[in-house]
């Protein structure tokens, strides 16, 4: 028979402590990549969802439904309307339609809406600032009736804002949560179409060369001179709703191949690009990224180390009687103490 015993210096009860703690770190890394995989998972849904709702919103507005019509007495340029209402246009924020009204400028005139009808569609569908380190944007608007403007800040979550400049929102894209798609990539449903985005310009100074031509200063920018919202791919018809850049004509399509939506027009040699919506797919998949990337987040194996650490002795070669016995050529009892002596005489009674 063997038996089995505990290394004092080993014992469970050493390990209890640190086993406890990496079950529960495992059960917080597990919970955390549960969290991060289902907000990863709704936010590709919530993308999908207003891709698809951005139709429902123009047909909707074209439909003449109306907490999407702005009534001609609404704005300040009556004359300019005639009878007419405008199709989609209360989707855009009154201060903004009325800054692109023009009161105030040098020439009154009206300024394009092209692009603030689009974001208008694309806040309605569903499209909203992307999720941040600083959990929200500040972007620059434009008051209404010339006034000063300034920077507004829009929290993540929001409706996505209403930017009137093409170019100033294609320099805030990422931040608006789009993602710029390659050369000759065919419009989806939900994409803003650029025209002439690949016509890179420079911004001007107000200083000039010797030769009279004004100078130009920092990085190129695009030079998206119109913006389309796509409702249909090119696959599935090929549908873009566009403002024409008179305000007043409000929301309306050309369907079947027309110059917004067609084959030719997203060759990769064309100067048209597509700013794709992605929401906040982006953010969720670099905090992916940075949380497996972190050492403090591998998963740990229990500590076991203390199952190898018992001590097995052997049974003795001799027993206790044994051990006990005296040498057989020892015969002097009188030099054994009372204790052995007294067991000397128990075994030889036996």
């Amino acid at each position: 028979m063997a038996f089995k015993i505990n290394n004092f210096f080993n014992s469970p009860l050493k390990n209890v402590d640190e086993n406890q703690r990496r079950t529960l770190n495992n059960r917080r890394i597990n919970e955390e990549r549960q969290a991060m995989r289902l907000a990863l998972e709704a936010e590709k849904q919530h993308v999908a969802d207003v891709r698809g709702n951005v139709k429902n919103v123009v047909n909707d507005a074209l439909a003449g439904k109306p907490e999407y019509t702005l009534d001609k007495n609404d704005t300040i340029r009556r004359a300019r309307l005639g009878q007419t209402d405008i199709l989609g246009g209360k989707l855009v924020k009154k201060s903004t339609f009325d800054w692109l009204e023009g009161v105030g400028t040098e020439n009154e005139m009206s300024r394009p809406g092209c692009n603030s009808y689009a974001c208008a569609v694309g806040g309605q569908a569903g499209m909203r600032v992307p999720q941040n380190k600083k959990g929200g944007i500040n972007i620059y608007e434009e008051s209404a009736n010339g006034g000063k403007g300034g920077n507004v800040w829009y929290a993540s979550g929001d409706p996505m804002p209403i930017v009137p400049w093409n170019q100033r929102f294609d320099d805030r894209a990422t931040d608006l949560g789009f993602e710029l798609q390659p050369e000759g990539t065919r419009p989806e449903a939900g994409d803003f179409i650029r025209q002439g985005y690949d016509e890179m310009s420079y911004p001007f100074t107000n200083e000039y060369d010797e030769y009279g031509n004004q100078l130009q200063i920092g990085e190129a920018r695009p030079g998206t001179f119109h913006s389309v919202i796509a409702t249909d791919s090119l696959e599935d018809g090929g549908v873009g709703a566009y403002n024409s850049g008179d305000i007043y004509s409000g929301l309306r399509t050309d369907e079947g191949g027309s110059y917004y939506m067609s084959d030719s027009e997203f060759d990769p040699d064309t100067l048209n690009r597509v700013q794709r919506y992605v929401g906040s797919t982006p953010y969720y998949k670099q905090q992916w990224e940075d949380f497996q990337a972190d050492p403090n987040n591998k998963l740990e194996a229990a500590d076991l180390s203390h199952l190898k650490s018992d001590v097995v002795l052997s049974e003795p070669k001799e027993n206790l009687e044994d051990l006990l016995t005296l040498p057989k050529n020892r015969f002097d009892e009188s030099t054994l103490s009372k204790k052995d002596l007294k067991k000397l005489n128990k075994s030889r009674n036996k």
